[in-house]
């Protein structure tokens, strides 16, 4: 029987024979170590639902027919290096026994899963076969934005622990702006279903019993756009009457940078990571400092033109970077702003971890071997690839993930951290970004690079339980099959409300336009492709729907999350085309096309809050239903 891993074992050897397991078998905890028994259980569910066996757990002596989970100083060999003798496993299943042995917890964790991807695939029936295996990376982690768009749940993120932890992934980091309960920022929050302490140390504790260490990560430079557009903090804003500027997604993602020259707001970056800071128990901290796009810009231009942009920015790194050492954590930034001066990484505490991200397909190398040669220590981060899309874009994801992760291991990074932003307002699913999570956790334990098709038949057949191996790759084809992306739609929106001057309305909208299509638009010709898209993807929704037919029950319900995206793209592409058409004073579509695709829009719109509701706090869900009904007005208005 042919057995699909993820992330593929370093060595894995099949045997003559089989190791069948009886109801009457234990799952065996030879040493005393507390984390032990949690992983027992994952392997007892894992027995129970896919063999109808629920094993007990016990302690002492494995006896033939038992399952044996066992720490044993040496398994690795004497001359393995630290990364393997911590986290490396070695898994014998033969001889009437199937054994999992590590160094330490970690490795038996990670043996444990891939014991559970053997038995959910062969039942009770289990090949007989020797691996031993170890990760590339000491760190492979974990990127979610929890701040633009959507909170998730704690369930959820519970859920994305248990992903993780299947997939052996070690660090979990989510974005937060403004959507902690800090205690005195209520106006930061007020309108937000903020994250509560309660729910962040619960979370820790659930991922450190996972082996996964929950890095705060807090923005506290650069993109505090809610934090400085309120009457308490706007002072402190680079730039001046930014309050006075309506809402704009877009203007969330380019500007409110804090003010480098005022006492007052290294004051208020302090203020917020140590109270944040407490809630965690890791051994880092990740102050952001991304994108300062504003920076000297404002008022701060006095200082920079005195001592330098570069020095600007840096010192300010510098002096958040050593407040986090003072209190005895380490530092991690992202890498954008410091890969145009990178000797100056020198300048920062020597503990400190740059976060070098590049999101591209056609992502360069060029970042990382620069930093790498001024000496700085790095993690390589990619991207899911998921924002702005209604479905990640997995084949983009796919090709940039293989490259990060392949330049952190030419140029000595020592950590992967994968990211799933929620521009323009998060909104994809968390779920539809597990294809991209797991391209991360199999290509940072395991440098052997697996094909596209591979990869993701074995996503559907361990991931979706899916027999026909087909989901991922049929979801792949829809998620590059939108005509506009959901920013060009927002964008539209926001140029025409707050330009009323019909020069400037065109001059925006050429430019955002621009961004994504050849202006002008041949609207015969977008009409005309938005068309065939859309009969491309319902054929594929009709092939998901067959899918359906092989897939576990218990995971029906993400493939019918898919379809509701699915159709989604359909009616977004049918409204870029009439979108277009208006713009250019067209006449393609009847006042009855237009009205039925509005009332199309709203129906659809109920299960999509339905379906966000289910693993999200309410969060921003109201701005995607303003979009949409703005839309359905303008349809039926024109």
């Amino acid at each position: 029987m042919m057995m699909n891993f993820l992330p593929q074992p370093k060595s894995i050897v099949w045997k003559e024979g089989s190791f069948i397991l009886d109801y009457s078998a234990r799952i065996v905890l030879e040493n005393g170590e507390p984390g032990a028994f949690l992983y027992a259980k994952m392997l007892q569910k894992e027995a129970e639902q896919a063999a109808g066996m629920r094993l007990a757990v016990i302690r002492g002596q494995a006896r033939k027919g038992d399952i044996c989970l066992r720490i044993r100083p040496g398994i690795m060999g004497e001359d393995a290096d630290s990364l393997k003798k911590k986290q490396g496993y070695r898994l014998q299943v033969a001889g009437g026994q199937a054994v999992v042995e590590a160094e330490r917890e970690e490795g038996l964790l990670y043996g444990v899963q891939t014991l559970c991807q053997i038995i959910r695939q062969a039942g009770c029936v289990l090949p007989a076969c020797e691996a031993k295996d170890w990760p590339d990376y000491k760190d492979r982690g974990f990127y979610h934005d929890a701040t633009r768009g959507r909170v998730p749940t704690l369930a959820t993120l519970k859920a994305m622990a248990d992903r993780l932890c299947m997939y052996k992934m070690n660090q979990m980091q989510l974005y937060i702006e403004h959507t902690y309960l800090f205690r005195d920022f209520s106006e930061v929050w007020r309108d937000d279903t903020p994250l509560t302490a309660e729910e962040i140390m619960e979370l820790d504790e659930y991922c450190r019993e996972r082996k996964i260490d929950l890095v705060p990560s807090l923005a506290s430079f650069g993109h505090l756009y809610k934090v400085l557009r309120t009457s308490q903090y706007e002072e402190l804003c680079e730039l001046e009457n930014s309050r006075k500027e309506p809402f704009s997604l877009r203007g969330r993602m380019l500007h409110h940078t804090l003010n480098a020259a005022d006492e007052r707001s290294m004051a208020l970056s302090k203020k917020m990571i140590e109270e944040y800071m407490a809630l965690f128990s890791s051994d880092y901290f990740n102050i952001c400092a991304d994108e300062t796009f504003d920076l000297g810009k404002g008022r701060s231009r006095r200082l920079k033109e005195e001592i330098g942009l570069e020095h600007v920015y840096i010192n300010y790194v510098k002096e958040l970077c050593q407040f986090v050492v003072d209190h005895g954590k380490i530092p991690m930034f992202w890498g954008d702003i410091i890969c145009g001066f990178p000797e100056m990484i020198k300048e920062l505490p020597k503990e400190t971890i740059c976060l070098n991200w590049g999101y591209s397909p056609e992502q360069s190398d060029e970042p990382v071997k620069k930093l790498a040669a001024a000496g700085a220590t790095q993690y390589v981060c990619s991207g899911v690839n998921g924002w702005n899309h209604w479905i990640p874009r997995y084949h983009d994801a796919y090709r940039n993930i293989t490259k990060m992760c392949r330049y952190g291991r030419e140029n000595g990074a020592i950590g992967v951290l994968n990211t799933d932003w929620g521009d323009f307002g998060q909104i994809n699913q968390q779920e539809f970004s597990v294809p991209g999570l797991i391209y991360g956790a199999a290509f940072s334990w395991n440098g052997e690079e697996m094909a596209e098709e591979e990869i993701n038949r074995r996503i559907s057949v361990l991931e979706y339980q899916d027999r026909s191996g087909r989901l991922t790759e049929i979801v792949k084809e829809i998620s590059g099959k939108e005509a506009v992306t959901w920013k060009l739609l927002c964008d539209y929106r926001e140029v025409c409300e707050q330009n009323p001057e019909p020069e400037e309305q065109e001059k925006r909208l050429a430019q955002y336009m621009g961004e994504e299509l050849e202006i002008p638009v041949d609207v015969d010709v977008f009409c005309r492709k938005a068309e065939r898209l859309n009969e491309e993807i319902a054929g594929q929704m009709a092939e998901i729907r067959t899918v359906l037919t092989q897939m576990d029950s218990s995971s029906r319900s993400t493939a019918s999350h898919f379809l509701v995206a699915a159709d989604g793209i359909r009616l977004m592409n049918r409204l870029a085309a009439m979108v277009m058409d208006r713009h250019w004073k067209g006449n393609r579509f009847s006042r009855e096309e237009r009205s039925a695709l509005a009332g199309q829009m709203e129906n659809w719109l109920y299960y999509y809050k339905e379906m966000w509701r289910a693993s999200s706090k309410e969060s921003e869900l109201f701005r995607i239903q303003g979009q949409i009904c703005w839309y359905a007005d303008e349809l039926r208005r024109i």
